[in-house]
């Protein structure tokens, strides 16, 4: 997802050919030869094609595949699949990749070690360096530590989250959405961006940090500043080598990261004074900054500021992705007006059982003072109750299956490899897989598997989250991203408070729905939203 991030914010008018800078005077022939071998040109990359994988024959005038994948992905990867079968090389965003298909190569695909999803960010954008200017340790190729702040701080806390996650959604909702008459909002995506930003800044830093209006700027805005460093993608040497060498002194994000330590500093210090006056006695949080600090050592963390630089690792990971999810689920909710009806129906029966349980237990508890307090059915929008709501589930994994980018997910080879079909890989190559082979087959997802069904999973034991060769939006295995679930979490509640405020969502421009549907994460808005509320 990171890498959609990276290639595709503001890239849907870049040109689709591969620029490479070569000196013609200025250097000698030997460091041209390593220039031109590093920087992975097309030359090169024609060098390493395996003869064993067919490359997809370009239109006559054309120098990459980009212009007929734009037209119809999904016509031209199953082209490609049925003429060249399930491993083929073709030119795509600037980069040579071999492209894998069908479930069984994804399984092989995720399960190979010497495949790295971060080494191929690093070899398309330079990020690395970049990334290291974050933190102050775990400056390791595998660092595996953020992945397991998630697992460890977030997936097993997002029962606790999910109060704070609602009531912050609700306040972000309510101060720019109040009572619409068919308002127009151009580009949805700023008021999820908020929405989300603010949601996750509680989560990651608790509620008096997070819900500080610079806090949740800088959650908002760190990753389009960091987009917009490392650029679209382009394959160019010289530029990569310029902002390696940059950003091994200098880091634009600074200015977040001390955003961040303003806001925690006092808190944390005084976290730590009551710790220290209330010894056991003391109620720890459950945000991540908490989890971090009590693990300080465990993660070799050097100060705040090496703290707060991994908390913007993980916002870089999260927030852009969740917030991109959530404005694309409203077109979803635009354009398949006619299932509201029934996921309002579900939300409201569901939130009206729990509100009940709630208000029982208070008062079996002999806490009757806290029964009075569900006063309004969004009160009630616990992870219990979303786990109940099997329709808006499958709404939500069905709109992830039916957005999906064509080709996805891609890696760098870190040796030669040799696939279970025999289809040999070169070393340095960028591989991905076929999504369309996957998620728009037939035998994997059921009839019509081109069309948008609702229900499709209601009942089969597949939630939104749940992954398999049939369902790669968050990757599978041990590489599987593990905020899938607080992500999933975050978007069935902002359908739930979006259908309980508006009566109606449309597009402004209705013949433009199937390109906002399919849109690329992070590729810019292709029309607006009008919002009507309940009156």
């Amino acid at each position: 997802m990171l890498f959609n991030l990276l290639v595709n914010i503001q890239s849907s008018d870049q040109p689709g050919a591969i620029k490479v800078n070569v000196p013609l005077v200025a250097f000698t022939a030997s460091l041209a030869y390593l220039a031109i071998k590093v920087a992975g040109s097309y030359c090169s990359q024609n060098w390493l094609t395996s003869l064993d994988i067919p490359t997809v024959a370009l239109k006559t005038g054309a120098t990459t595949h980009d212009q007929e994948y734009r037209q119809d992905p999904q016509a031209f990867m199953l082209k490609c699949e049925r003429e060249y079968g399930p491993v083929y090389n073709v030119y795509l965003m600037n980069q040579l990749l071999t492209i894998v298909s069908g479930p069984d190569l994804a399984r092989e695909f995720y399960l190979n070690k010497d495949l790295s999803f971060a080494d191929a960010l690093d070899k398309i954008t330079g990020m690395r360096t970049y990334i290291y200017s974050l933190t102050k340790s775990n400056q390791v190729v595998d660092n595996m530590v953020i992945h397991w702040l998630v697992r460890d701080f977030v997936t097993p806390k997002v029962h606790l989250f999910m109060p704070s996650v609602v009531r912050n959604m609700e306040e972000q909702l309510d101060s720019q959405l109040e009572h619409c008459d068919r308002k127009l909002i151009k580009e949805p995506i700023r008021i999820i961006e908020k929405i989300v930003g603010s949601a996750m800044a509680c989560v990651f830093m608790g509620e008096e940090i997070g819900r500080q209006p610079q806090v949740i700027d800088t959650f908002v805005r760190c990753a389009p500043d960091f987009a917009t460093a490392i650029g679209h993608g382009t394959k160019d040497f010289w530029r990569l080598l310029y902002l390696k060498f940059k950003y091994a002194y200098t880091s634009p994000m600074t200015k977040h990261i001390k955003v961040l330590v303003d806001a925690a500093t006092p808190v944390i210090l005084r976290r730590r004074k009551e710790e220290a006056e209330q010894g056991a006695a003391y109620v720890r949080p459950h945000d991540v900054l908490q989890g971090m600090l009590d693990n300080f050592d465990k993660y070799n963390f050097v100060d705040i500021e090496d703290v707060c630089g991994h908390l913007l690792l993980l916002v870089l990971a999260s927030v852009n992705n969740a917030s991109d999810f959530g404005a694309n689920m409203l077109y979803y909710l635009a354009q398949y007006h006619e299932h509201t009806d029934k996921l309002r129906e579900e939300i409201q029966e569901v939130l009206s059982e729990e509100a009940r349980e709630i208000e029982d237990l208070a008062i079996k508890d002999g806490n009757t003072a806290d029964a009075p307090k569900i006063i309004k059915p969004s009160d009630a929008l616990t992870a219990n109750a979303l786990k109940k709501m099997v329709h808006l589930d499958s709404f939500v994994r069905e709109a992830l299956r039916y957005r999906s980018e064509m080709h996805s997910f891609t890696h760098l080879a870190r040796k030669d490899l040799t696939l279970s079909n025999g289809f040999r890989i070169p070393k340095g190559r960028l591989v991905a897989i076929n999504l369309r082979s996957t998620h728009m087959e037939e035998a994997l997802q059921g009839p019509d598997p081109m069309e948008f069904r609702p229900w499709r999973f209601v009942g089969k034991g597949k939630s939104a989250s749940k992954v398999g060769t049939d369902f790669l939006q968050f990757g599978m295995g041990k590489r599987a991203c593990p905020g899938r679930f607080i992500a999933t979490h975050d978007l069935k509640a902002l359908v739930c408070l979006m259908l309980s405020r508006f009566s109606k969502i449309e597009m402004e421009d209705p013949s433009k729905a199937d390109a906002a549907l399919h849109a690329r994460q992070h590729a810019p808005t292709v029309t607006g939203l009008l919002f009507t509320s309940h009156h």
